[in-house]
């Protein structure tokens, strides 16, 4: 995938990802999920070539209600690897960490209509 940055002329960015990932019914009501990204990103500068990689942990765990609802619950850890200055950044956190680190927690109510 190679994205074209809006606004910065001469920059793009380009990313593979490759993930496993596993889900396990414990009973008919709950299961829980795990899954492993890593990211190899490249930015080319101005014919400069900046290489970012990410890896990243996610775990899930879904308790259903009914056939359509349940309530669930996930944490995501992230770390960037190598460049000086690269930091962590899950998407959908709100921005990028201070850190190489980032976690983000989430639970919620899922209704499908």
């Amino acid at each position: 995938m190679v994205f074209d940055i809006a606004g910065a002329p001469g920059v793009s960015a380009r990313a593979n990802n490759y993930e496993v990932n596993a889900k396990y019914n414990v009973t008919p009501a709950i299961s829980a999920g795990l899954a492993y990204t890593f990211t190899d990103g490249r930015l080319y500068v101005n014919g400069e070539n900046v290489t970012q990689r990410w890896h990243q942990l996610g775990l899930q765990g879904n308790y259903a209600l009914s056939k359509r609802t349940d309530i669930y619950a996930e944490a995501v850890y992230q770390h960037a690897q190598e460049e000086e200055g690269l930091n962590a950044a899950i998407f959908g956190a709100g921005g990028a960490s201070s850190t190489r680190n980032q976690v983000a927690v989430a639970a919620g109510l899922r209704h499908r209509f």
